[in-house]
């Protein structure tokens, strides 16, 4: 699942002819590749989100059945995103109330949980660059329902790696690097430093982790917030809000 937030969209055709009063100022790009989990989606959202006419902060919101991978950052559709939501599929080993998904044993379980953990980061990890290759975008959000430092950490810490390595040619402003959002501030579970990912502590603090089998009250949970160095130049720290 991925959202791609458009700060000033073109308001779909079918709209454009009742006027500028009824133009969305922001456009959310939902992509849902499953059938099933597409239908749900455009469901949900007739349901919770209404039309730009109705809504003071006139934001639409466009579900797209189709594969995020698969999108072009230089479609002119996208051409004002700005921010994009990254939910991939994971093991979802954080979900407590599903025990089953995490609970397995004997040697062949463990292997099998292994290779399947070591497939899910590696397609993460290509979705997440794949994200940070959009133009115009300055912000990102990586999250999971899993307690796997591979899946967490280890995919942060690739990405940026071979985000800023990857292209020579790449202007020092347009460098990823995390930032610890503003509104989980007082969140005292942060990432973790070393480990699978490398990361440094100054790294570590900014990534957020939920862990419901130690003492939180939730789900486990991973976040993580990407920012262009020259976003965080311009405003200062304040934009990890």
């Amino acid at each position: 699942r991925s959202s791609l937030g458009d700060d000033d969209a073109a308001a779909p055709q079918k709209k454009k002819k009742k006027g500028k009063a009824n133009k969305p100022k922001s456009t959310i790009f939902a992509f849902e590749r499953n059938s099933t989990r597409f239908t749900i989606l455009e469901e949900r959202m007739k349901l919770f989100v209404p039309p730009p006419s109705e809504n003071g902060n006139k934001v639409a919101v466009t579900p797209i059945h189709g594969d995020f991978l698969k999108a072009d950052p230089s479609d002119p559709q996208f051409a004002n995103v700005r921010a994009i939501m990254l939910d991939p599929s994971c093991s979802g080993s954080g979900i407590v109330n599903s025990p089953d998904r995490w609970m397995e044993e004997g040697d062949g379980a463990a292997k099998k949980d292994k290779k399947r953990i070591e497939s899910l980061s590696n397609f993460q990890l290509v979705a997440l660059k794949h994200a940070m290759s959009f133009p115009n975008v300055d912000r990102i959000v990586y999250s999971t329902c899993s307690v796997h430092e591979e899946e967490n950490e280890g995919v942060v810490s690739k990405a940026l790696s071979e985000a800023e390595y990857g292209d020579s040619k790449k202007e020092d402003g347009n460098v990823w690097e995390l930032a610890a959002p503003k509104c989980l501030e007082n969140w005292k579970r942060r990432g973790k430093e070393g480990g699978i990912g490398g990361l440094t502590k100054a790294q570590a603090v900014c990534l957020v982790r939920c862990d419901g089998l130690d003492g939180d009250e939730t789900n486990g949970f991973f976040v993580s917030f990407f920012v262009r160095k020259r976003v965080l130049l311009s405003v200062g720290p304040e934009t990890s809000g």
